[in-house]
């Protein structure tokens, strides 16, 4: 391999044993690391718990490589790093779809396939899946575009493979909105216009199933816009990836307006909640927020955080999705991590596997020698 100073961490995915319906009621199980080197990506399975992504620079991640079971079978756990194939990892590119040069695209983001589970068969075809699935969902979505859902614009393609998609770059989630105290928000314009979205989406006999604060963005001008379609079908069509849970019916197995609903319910009450602690937490008085003359809030973190002790057992974590959403749509959102602790009544319920992050975010960024075949890099 080249030197570990060209290596750099694509995620780290906590893997937990389902219990019931809670995919991280269980045992922990292993923690899969992904990583760019030789211009390929590879993935390693390690027992490395508590590590996080900030932590693995090149030198921590080649420590961890140079210290593997080199008699374990490649991507096993403490085994040798196994070569992520492109093949098993993205899906084929369907005859019709919109392709996109994210080369010469400007102010948007690039969103990747989930590789965090790639050494399980299962995991690995359920997240080849989620691509095509939102991939088909904002072709449909295109022909009649709607302001509260993410602009799409096309596939990233390589060697007949979709890699990733196009999208309109984001600032912020939901969550981070709601805390951003610098300017009043309006609760009830923010929940019409995910509404409008939900039934734009079901007029066209599609369902979203997987509606929560996670998947709301904000833009520059305070409209709310619906994002990840990865788990949204035709209604009727059989679940894959499915819902968060915690959100609504999780029992859910196929895709139904009834899944958005209830979602739909649970999100107001939910951010009403957070409001709701705002305003309570003495508001303007203290200098920390309150509630506008319009009804519109400035929400202080520390409300935020009393709410969510009271309301919810809700983590960051997003089951088999590496990706926080505000990284997702174009925003780096290590700052806001410190506020993040507060928002659990907010943000999605813990639902899976623990995420720890996207990619370096720190002074060990991936050089471009890294990153040179085109499957996924920036």
């Amino acid at each position: 391999m080249t030197s570990p100073s060209h290596w750099a961490v694509e995620n780290v995915l906590h893997k937990y044993q389902w219990v019931g319906n809670n995919p991280r009621g269980g045992d922990y199980l292993y923690t899969a690391i992904v990583y760019w080197a030789t211009g390929s990506l590879f993935y390693l399975r390690t027992s490395l718990e508590n590590v996080q992504i900030q932590d693995l620079t090149s030198a921590k991640l080649h420590e961890i490589v140079e210290g593997v079971d080199n008699m374990a079978a490649e991507g096993a756990m403490n085994g040798p790093p196994l070569k992520i194939d492109p093949a098993l990892a993205f899906p084929e590119f369907p005859t019709g779809f919109t392709t996109a040069d994210q080369e010469c695209a400007h102010g948007v983001f690039f969103k990747q396939p989930s590789l965090g589970g790639y050494g399980d068969e299962v995991s690995r075809g359920i997240a080849r899946t989620c691509v095509e699935t939102e991939a088909r969902a904002l072709e449909m979505l295109q022909v009649e575009p709607h302001d509260n859902i993410v602009t799409y614009h096309g596939c990233v393609v390589k060697d007949g493979l979709i890699v990733g998609l196009l999208l309109e770059e984001l600032d912020m989630d939901l969550s981070e909105r709601i805390l951003d105290k610098t300017r009043p928000f309006q609760v009830d314009k923010c929940m019409e216009e995910i509404n409008s979205a939900l039934n734009h989406l079901h007029s066209k006999k599609y369902c979203h199933n997987d509606v929560k604060t996670g998947n709301i963005m904000v833009r520059k001008d305070d409209t709310a816009v619906l994002i990840d379609f990865d788990s949204c079908l035709p209604e009727g069509e059989t679940l894959g990836k499915g819902a968060t849970f915690g959100w609504g019916n999780d029992d859910a197995t196929i895709s139904s307006m009834d899944n958005d609903d209830r979602a739909f319910d649970l999100l107001k009450t939910r951010v009403r909640a957070a409001v709701s602690a705002a305003s309570l937490d003495g508001g303007a008085a203290n200098g920390g927020g309150g509630v506008a003359s319009s009804g519109s809030i400035v929400a202080p973190a520390a409300a935020m955080a009393a709410t969510a002790a009271a309301a919810a057992e809700d983590t960051v974590a997003v089951l088999e999705k590496e990706e926080h959403p505000a990284k997702q749509y174009g925003k780096d959102v290590a700052a806001a991590g410190a506020a993040a602790v507060g928002l659990t009544t907010l943000v999605a319920p813990a639902d899976g596997d623990a995420v720890v992050g996207v990619r370096d975010d720190g002074t060990d960024r991936k050089p471009e020698a890294a990153r040179g075949d085109g499957y996924g890099a920036p």
